[in-house]
Order: C-alpha cells, then sequence, then structure tokens
C-alpha cells in the first residue's frame, strides 16, 4: 500500500516582463495524488484511487523535463485546436470561421482563444485497475473527465469515462501498445446552447491511440498515432484528425545526446454552407507539423543542459511558418536526501 502526490507550478512569464501577465503563470496544487495498492496476484494486478494520469497513450510517463530528451511535448498533448468544450458553433461555416477569429468577439485570433488539444494533459480522477502477466500488460480505469478537457473534482460537468489499453513485449526492448477511450467531452455551461432536445451527454470524443517503445544498444525511439474524432453540436458528423510523432534518440557518450521529432496534426474536410454554395474545400482545423532537433549535454549527474530548434509550418485559412531556438537547464535532485528522509 502505498499514497503517491504531485504537485507542479509552470511560470509562463518572458524573464524580462516585470509585471505579471494574467494567465501566465499557473498552478497545479494536485497534479497526482493517489492511494495505490499492489496485490499479490499472478496476473501483478495494482489498484490506485485518486487523481493520476490518463493511461491513455504513453507520452505522459515522460511528461518530466529530465526524462524528455527534446524541449517541447508533442503536438498532440499541446495544440490547441478549433473545436472547444465552453462554445458551441452556429453551423459549419461558424466553425471555419473561428480558425482565424475570436468566436464572440471577432478579435483576431490569439492562444488566448484557442480551444483545446486532442490530449489535454489529461490527469483526471478515478479509479484504475492495471498490472502485467507475461509479455502482455494492461491498464482499465473509470475517471470523471475527458482526454481533451480534464476536470478537477468540484467542477460542473464531470460524466462518466471509460479508458483501456494494454501492450505487448515480444521481447526486453520492444514494446507494442493500444488505448481506446470515449465519452462526453462538453462543459455544463453550454447546456442552454444546444440543439433542442440534446444534452452534454449525447456529445463524444473518442480516441483510439497505438503507440511503440524500442531501444537497441544506445538507440532509444517511440511512437505515438492516435485517431481522434468529435461529436459537435449542429454538425452534421464527426470531425476527426488524426496524429502522430515518431520520436529517434541517439547516445552519443555518457554526458551527449541528439534527439529529434516529428510531428503531424491532420483534421479533416468539412462541407460548409453559406449564400447558397457548398463548399468541401476548407479543413475544420488547420493541419500542423513540426520537427525539432535537439543537442543534450549532461554537466553534472545532475544536471543536464539542452539546446533545441524547432520548425514548425502550419496549413490552413492562413498558412505560416515558425522557427523557434531554445535552451533549457534542468536540475534533478533527490526529496529524501534533500531533507535526509531515511
Amino acid at each position: 500500500l502505498s499514497l503517491f502526490y504531485e504537485g507542479r507550478y509552470d511560470q509562463l512569464e518572458p524573464l524580462n516582463h516585470r509585471n505579471v501577465l494574467e494567465g501566465h503563470g499557473y498552478g497545479h496544487p494536485v497534479l497526482q495524488g493517489f492511494l495505490r495498492y499492489s496485490t499479490k496476484l499472478p496476473t501483478g494486478l495494482t489498484l490506485q484511487f485518486g487523481k493520476f494520469g490518463s493511461p491513455f497513450g504513453h507520452y505522459l510517463t515522460e511528461d518530466y523535463p529530465n526524462l524528455n530528451p527534446l524541449i517541447t511535448p508533442p503536438l498532440l498533448y499541446t495544440h490547441a485546436g478549433t473545436i472547444r468544450s465552453d462554445r458551441i458553433p452556429l453551423d459549419a461555416y461558424d466553425l471555419i470561421r473561428w480558425q482565424y477569429y475570436n468566436p464572440s468577439t471577432y478579435y483576431p485570433y490569439s492562444r488566448q482563444y484557442d480551444g483545446q488539444p486532442i490530449l489535454n494533459y489529461p490527469y483526471p480522477t478515478g479509479v484504475m485497475a492495471y498490472g502485467d502477466w507475461a509479455k502482455l500488460d494492461y491498464r482499465f480505469a473509470a475517471v470523471n473527465s475527458s482526454l481533451s478537457n480534464p476536470l478537477n473534482i468540484g467542477n460542473p460537468g464531470q460524466r462518466l469515462q471509460w479508458i483501456a489499453g494494454g501492450g505487448y513485449s515480444p521481447f526486453s526492448r520492444l514494446r507494442i501498445g493500444t488505448s481506446l477511450a470515449r465519452g462526453p467531452y462538453l462543459d455544463a455551461s453550454v447546456q442552454s446552447s444546444l440543439p433542442a432536445g440534446t444534452s452534454i451527454n449525447d456529445y463524444n470524443q473518442s480516441a483510439l491511440g497505438f503507440d511503440l517503445q524500442f531501444s537497441m544498444n544506445h538507440l532509444e525511439i517511440q511512437s505515438e498515432l492516435v485517431f481522434n474524432s468529435f461529436q459537435v453540436p449542429n454538425i452534421y458528423k464527426s470531425l476527426g484528425t488524426t496524429g502522430y510523432y515518431i520520436q529517434v534518440k541517439q547516445t552519443l557518450n555518457p554526458r551527449v545526446y541528439a534527439a529529434v521529432r516529428w510531428d503531424q496534426l491532420i483534421s479533416d474536410h468539412i462541407t460548409t454552407y453559406y449564400y447558397d454554395h457548398y463548399n468541401s474545400s476548407y479543413r475544420f482545423d488547420s493541419n500542423v507539423n513540426s520537427l525539432e532537433v535537439a543537442l543534450g549535454i549532461r554537466i553534472t549527474e545532475k544536471m543536464l543542459l539542452k539546446t533545441a530548434y524547432q520548425y514548425r509550418p502550419t496549413e490552413g485559412i492562413y498558412s505560416y511558418r515558425e522557427n523557434n531556438v531554445g535552451m533549457q537547464l534542468v536540475y534533478s535532485f533527490d526529496v529524501k536526501k534533500l531533507f535526509r528522509i531515511p
């Protein structure tokens, strides 16, 4: 029997800005907090209850700067798309406009008005059972919110969601996994705006994922592929996005490694009707690509310096290119030693 707690604070304010910017710093007093009980059954069954990382996919297990060989996370977990949980489009044409206008005031589209990622760092609350047997591993969870719109206990709009996953390891250096999730994603605040006779329980997010981890000598490869769809009010069909990434890390010597990741998000086309004219040339969201390369240098046993370059082209109503260069210094320490806990 064990108890696990993790808190986190992210500060996004630029270092040269003296004033605190609203929304540029946010905390997670309880990012994860759960009670875990490990049985002695042959299936390796373990039960846990509380708030924890979703068992969907693989990346959340490496969502730490000392484990991520690059600087940014995959697009699946960070790119804020057009679809929102707190607003409903009038029709397909209105949804298209959300790519470049704020849906309420029609100010130029910005990060402040973005929707939600496909996998919005889901740390839901619920109960999970997982384990491994021979070359198989499994996990099954009942949680309180969706992958794209994780909610804390006490927030309105929580609904029971089911997530299942498993993997097969034919040998120690290779694992192939899959995940499945489905459930409502809309906020309770939009209930009054839904079409007559419907409720937030009628609009689901469905996701099917596959992941792979492979290592050989000093080479490490991991990848995820996710087929995702949203049922959106006032839209005649489910809107799907396919996302994937491939990440490769090569350790050059005990202190230096090189890493690269290629990401892509591809959204469905959607048929719009405007001024007696049908148009199916638009996608409901922009296609986004990302190529990131990084070099990591282990300065000391506890200190890691990473430098990276990212090229990120976006193809949609407005196409543009981003070039980003960044550095990250990571210092890791053992809390037990810090507080001299035996």
